[in-house]
């Protein structure tokens, strides 16, 4: 079955841009709303369908989250681990855990770790587990992992998003 799809382009002054496809409907057998948004732009592609939603597509897609709306588009790719973060709150556990020399051999280690750059997690535990072994074993480092948003997933939400919101506005004050 072929159906039409609304396209909104966006495009902002400083060279980023989206391509999203928007599909919706009513559901014959019990009048609910269903929708589909696609989206490739210059922070990625975004996609998902909803199958019920009790309100039009637009009305919906205005009152999504950033959590609620990436985990539907990407799962798990939402976050990433943040090395920076990580390393402070091992740091933190040094401060709280230990008094006296052991814990500025740790930390210098730690900063050592931190001036060289980022890592994987994988990566950082395995520099731990070799550096400081009784640290490592001691501790549930395996369970430190900082993370933060993708850096796509942010700059989409907070570029992309609120201009589509936006024409949706318009079109809603133009009809």
């Amino acid at each position: 079955m072929k159906e039409t799809a609304d396209l909104y382009r966006i495009h902002t002054e400083r060279g980023e841009w989206a391509h999203i496809f928007l599909t919706e409907g009513r559901r014959k057998d019990d009048g609910n709303y269903w929708g589909t948004i696609s989206v490739v732009s210059s922070y990625g592609e975004y996609g998902f369908i909803w199958s019920h939603m009790g309100c039009p597509l637009r009305v919906f897609l205005k009152n999504l989250t950033f959590d609620y709306a990436m985990g539907k588009f990407r799962s798990s790719a939402v976050y990433i681990f943040d090395f920076y973060e990580t390393i402070k709150a091992l740091k933190e556990l040094v401060t709280d855990s230990y008094t006296g020399k052991e814990d500025k051999e740790i930390l210098d280690v730690l900063q050592e770790i931190e001036d060289e750059g980022p890592c994987t997690h994988d990566e950082l535990l395995r520099q731990i587990t070799d550096e400081l072994p009784d640290f490592a074993n001691s501790h549930d480092i395996w369970e430190i992992a900082e993370t933060m948003p993708d850096p796509q997933c942010k700059g989409f939400w907070d570029t992309i998003w609120p201009l589509m919101l936006a024409e949706f506005e318009k079109e809603k004050q133009n009809s």
